[in-house]
């Protein structure tokens, strides 16, 4: 049984494989509109291991586009950001400029309050109010350039990995003497993990998928038996077998034309930004406002209405991605 994983499979599959990360955020949000999983289905973490994956693609996807450039001038690096930003954040206040209106309205908040929930800066003190991916995602993009032209002027793969480690450490000491909740900044170390694998990507290598995941179920079990990692997010040590599974999973159904599973998880990941805001937007106005979508079917209400959130955001979340990329051809990004 070979043992050799083709780390160029991430690439491969990685519009699918942010399909599947959306699938699984919206499936690990459900629990938050009460729906219940048999099984209790929802002990395994499964929004985390999606957004993880969307961090280690963004910086996948941050890294080759920086390495388009010979130079990186002024000049190239403020049109990367405008085009990066442009397509972050203009479906971001597509949707948010009039949910945050209506929120902040029905709670009797000043405008003030509006201004700091739409622009994310109330994410980063108390209470912690607002999308914490897009709050964590526009430093990222900015720290991006800085890390990308660092490492090219490293000329030792060792002195590449005492960088990204020194990176790595700096944020999760960050999370954990901060007011926040540590649990995001350990997911979004893997923005900058994914920016450091990618030349491995390009250069067509290969990694022992077997070795890797032992190791990663066995540091797993261990967390769960050392008394100094109990607040540890030990879910984080499930990702690569996660990660290896769904590669192979989906050239495995690639041997098929008629694959719908891969189509389906293809087609979430070119509105996976959208059906991430949307979702959580009209889940949260529904729960706001106390709307009970079926009251005539009480048992089945969560999951009924929740199904409906999960409807109403992909159609929407389809218009807002074809609105976007028409704002963004006329802003020429």
């Amino acid at each position: 049984m070979k043992m050799s994983f083709d780390l160029g499979l991430l690439s491969k599959y990685k519009v699918e494989l942010m399909g599947l990360s959306i699938i699984l955020i919206v499936l690990g949000h459900a629990t938050a509109s009460g729906v219940v999983f048999p099984f209790h289905l929802e002990k395994l973490i499964i929004a985390s291991m999606g957004t993880i994956c969307f961090f280690l693609l963004s910086g996948m996807g941050m890294y080759y586009s920086l390495s388009k450039f010979n130079s990186l001038s002024t000049k190239e690096l403020l049109h990367w950001y405008k085009r990066r930003y442009a397509r972050l954040l203009v479906p971001y206040l597509i949707l948010t400029v009039p949910v945050y209106a209506v929120t902040v309205i029905h709670d009797g908040g000043s405008f003030i309050d509006y201004i700091l929930m739409v622009t994310t800066i109330s994410f980063w003190y108390p209470p912690h109010e607002g999308m914490w991916f897009i709050a964590m995602i526009v430093p990222l993009y900015l720290l991006a350039p800085v890390a990308f032209l660092a490492v090219r002027k490293l000329k030792s793969q060792w002195m590449v990995a005492v960088f990204y480690i020194a990176v790595i450490t700096a944020m999760i000491l960050f999370g954990r003497y901060s007011s926040l909740n540590d649990g995001y900044f350990y997911r979004a170390i893997f923005f900058f993990i994914g920016m450091w694998i990618t030349p491995s990507i390009r250069e067509g290598k290969r990694v022992n998928w077997g070795f890797i995941v032992f190791v990663s179920l066995l540091l797993y079990v261990v967390t769960c038996f050392v008394p100094i990692f109990n607040n540890f997010p030990r879910y984080l040590f499930l990702f690569p077998p996660f990660i290896f599974i769904a590669c192979a999973g989906y050239g495995w159904l690639s041997r098929y034309s008629k694959n719908i599973i891969s189509k389906t998880s293809a087609f979430m990941g070119r509105i996976s930004l959208e059906m991430y805001l949307t979702h959580v937007y009209f889940a949260g106005l529904l729960l706001q406002f106390h709307v009970v979508l079926f009251p005539e079917a009480p048992l089945l209400t969560a999951y009924i209405q929740y199904t409906a959130v999960v409807v109403f955001s992909i159609i929407c979340s389809i218009y807002v991605n074809k609105l976007s990329k028409w704002i963004m051809k006329q802003m020429n990004v």
